[in-house]
Parts: C-alpha cells; sequence; structure tokens
C-alpha cells in the first residue's frame, strides 16, 4: 500500500494487449516474482526502460522489496516505535527525578535502562539481518 497521501502522477488509463506462448509467460511471470512485481507492473517498467536506455537516458530503476524485506523494514519500524517510547519513558523519569516529584528507586531506573538495552540489541540485529 502506498504511503498516506500519495497519488500517482498519470494514472494509467491506456490498456495495451500483449500474447505470450505458455513457455514465454512463464519466463516472464518468474522474472516478475524475481523482483516482486506482477506481470503487468514488470512488462511494462521492462518497456520502458527499454525504450529509456535506447533514447540515451540514465535509468534509475529502484529494486522493488520483497515479502520479507517488507516484513523486516515493519518489524525495525515496531521496534523504532519501541525506542521512541521507551526514550519518552527516560525523559519524564529524568523529569521528575529532578524536580523531586517523584523519588526514583534505582531498581526502577535499572529496569527502564534494560528494556533500552534490550531494544537496541534488537535493532541491531535486525538491521545486520536486513543490510546481510
Amino acid at each position: 500500500m502506498p504511503p498516506s497521501g500519495h497519488t500517482k502522477s498519470e494514472p494509467l488509463s491506456n490498456r495495451v494487449k500483449v500474447q505470450f506462448t505458455d513457455a514465454q509467460l512463464q519466463t516472464v511471470t518468474q522474472h516478475a516474482d524475481a523482483v516482486g512485481q506482477t506481470v503487468a507492473g514488470f512488462v511494462r517498467s521492462t518497456v520502458l526502460m527499454t525504450l529509456d536506455e535506447a533514447a540515451g537516458k540514465e535509468v534509475r530503476r529502484k529494486k522493488p522489496h520483497t515479502h520479507a524485506t517488507q516484513l523486516q523494514i515493519a518489524a525495525l519500524h515496531d521496534l523504532a516505535m519501541q525506542i521512541k517510547k521507551l526514550g519518552t519513558n527516560v525523559n519524564q523519569i529524568a523529569k521528575q527525578a529532578n524536580t523531586g516529584m517523584v523519588p526514583i528507586t534505582r531498581g526502577e531506573l535499572q529496569y527502564v535502562l534494560n528494556n533500552h538495552q534490550l531494544a537496541f540489541s534488537q535493532i541491531v540485529a535486525a538491521m545486520e539481518k536486513l543490510l546481510a
């Protein structure tokens, strides 16, 4: 699903019929699946890329995310949100401790810091897995 507020610059309003043999369609489908695109999207991007290359234009083609990569990105996002929440908690604790509003015990502070360390470890492991 595209990000909120994302609109296509130009809607696809024209249809072109292309015919393939069974073997050709299987090959095209395998290539489309390999790059995480639909057959129609793969054919469209391949044709446009070929035309751009023939015209001598430099082509920047985004590599689509595979399903596994999308799941890893979602997991990283969840971990980032946890880090943000933990940071907010640390700031609230620091403010209360500095103003003397609420006495903070060493055990409570250690608990928050341990949660922070655990979340950071998970982020590092997820990033290493994503970049591998």
